[in-house]
């Protein structure tokens, strides 16, 4: 692989810490498994603590590792990350091990005094910590990447309609391309196989049917970007979070306070705000 191929591939889009919930997950996930380790294994010296005193310390160390965690994961990360890619989730990566390092330092020298506030206790805290993510993150990215092959598996059987729910032989089926925000994802399905598409956070969450079950794909998008895009006369705006799929409405209901939608193949309502609801049945 030469430097422009690995280039290329550093910038490919990697959504690893892009979704709050992936966030949430993964640092919930990090504190189980390190007290986890640091409790039952007692590596790095808390051997020589009772069970208790064991259980305390490494649940201070594990309570601060999730606190830096989140802080980062929720107050920085949307500050720093502009764009996630393989190359920026690598340094994302990298950071948080740094912090965590810190953490552990202060806690060591500081809420414990196990040690003295040394650079020398500090790197040794930073290589401990190191050890850890080197366990963690391959362990991590092999789950994630198994996630997002199940996804890709089930978005294939979908595009070329592998125990898809059979359509009507008078039916025509109709393409339509949803394309991420940089072009370098794309979703192609029946329009006839969509509910609707709902907005959520930096993505669009793409509601349809597969063997009579609902499903969903995200792609990193907004739904004023797929409006403008015009992808089917039938896709329309009823609200600020969902574009609907007016062949599945099947009636409207409300009134001057509110008005929602009810979907063939759904069990919830959609909401139609006021707003839009001349524009959408004029559609």
């Amino acid at each position: 692989m030469n430097f422009t191929s690995l280039r290329s591939f550093l910038n490919q889009p990697y959504a690893l810490f892009e979704s709050k919930s992936n966030r949430l997950i993964l640092s919930l996930c990090i504190f189980c498994f390190v007290w986890f380790i640091l409790f039952s294994f007692g590596i790095f010296e808390l051997s020589y603590f009772t069970v208790l005193q064991r259980f305390y310390i490494t649940a201070v160390y594990s309570l601060c590792e999730l606190l830096t965690l989140l802080l980062n994961s929720f107050l920085a990360y949307k500050h720093v990350i502009k764009k996630a890619t393989y190359s920026t989730t690598a340094i994302w990566s990298l950071w948080l091990i740094f912090c965590i390092g810190v953490s552990n330092f202060l806690v060591t020298t500081i809420v414990f005094g196990f040690e003295d506030f040394s650079f020398f206790v500090f790197a040794k805290n930073q290589i401990y910590t190191i050890i850890l993510g080197l366990i963690i993150i391959p362990f991590t990215l092999l789950i994630h990447y198994n996630f997002i092959l199940k996804q890709k598996i089930l978005q294939f059987e979908t595009i070329h309609g592998k125990g898809a729910e059979s359509t009507s032989k008078t039916e025509e089926t109709e393409q339509v391309l949803l394309k991420s925000e940089y072009n370098n994802d794309s979703f192609e399905i029946d329009i006839n196989r969509i509910l609707f598409i709902k907005s959520a956070d930096n993505y669009i969450d793409v509601c349809y049917t597969i063997n009579d079950k609902v499903s969903h794909k995200l792609i990193r998008n907004t739904l004023t970007a797929i409006e403008r895009m015009s992808i089917h006369h039938d896709l329309v705006r009823c609200h600020r979070s969902y574009i609907v799929n007016k062949r599945k409405v099947l009636a409207m209901e409300g009134n001057s306070y509110g008005y929602s939608l009810s979907l063939d193949g759904f069990n919830h309502k959609i909401p139609l705000s006021r707003k839009l609801k001349k524009e959408f049945l004029d559609s």
